[in-house]
Order: C-alpha cells, then sequence, then structure tokens
C-alpha cells in the first residue's frame, strides 16, 4: 500500500514537471505560470512536499511553500474558489 503511494506521487510529480517544461517549451514570451499549473504543483506539494516539487519542477520554494498554505487556508475557510 505504501509503494503504490509512492509510486502515484512520483507519477504526479513526473507529469506536473512535464507539464510545466512543456508550458515553458512553448510560450512565445516571458509571463506568469498559468493559475492551473500553480494549483497542480500546489495539489502535488501536499503529497510529496514543497521542496522535492520546487526542485524537480524548477519553481521558487518560497511562493509554492505560499501558496500551499493559503490555498490549505482556503480550504479549511471554504472562502476561495481560486485554490
Amino acid at each position: 500500500m505504501v509503494d503504490e503511494a509512492r509510486g502515484a506521487n512520483a507519477a504526479a510529480l513526473a507529469r506536473l514537471s512535464a507539464n510545466i517544461e512543456r508550458w515553458r517549451q512553448t510560450r512565445t514570451q516571458l509571463s506568469a505560470m498559468p493559475e492551473t499549473l500553480w494549483r497542480e504543483a500546489v495539489a502535488v506539494s501536499r503529497s510529496v512536499g514543497v521542496r522535492a516539487v520546487a526542485t524537480e519542477c524548477g519553481l521558487n520554494a518560497t511562493r509554492l511553500k505560499a501558496s500551499t498554505a493559503r490555498c490549505s487556508a482556503c480550504s479549511r475557510l471554504r472562502t476561495s474558489a481560486s485554490c
């Protein structure tokens, strides 16, 4: 059971990393990462950790940690649909 969860987490992290890399390769100018990718990064970081996601995907760990904390608060309060 634990091995299955680790495998699923690793697969989710690999998928996220590929999605972010695809976005980086196809964007035509420097721009902020799309909100959908940030939400996916937050979701994956809840299971594998902020540092693992930031390192694997080349994201700012401080910003990801803040986004994860903010979305956790929104989930608890159910006040925002943007998380």
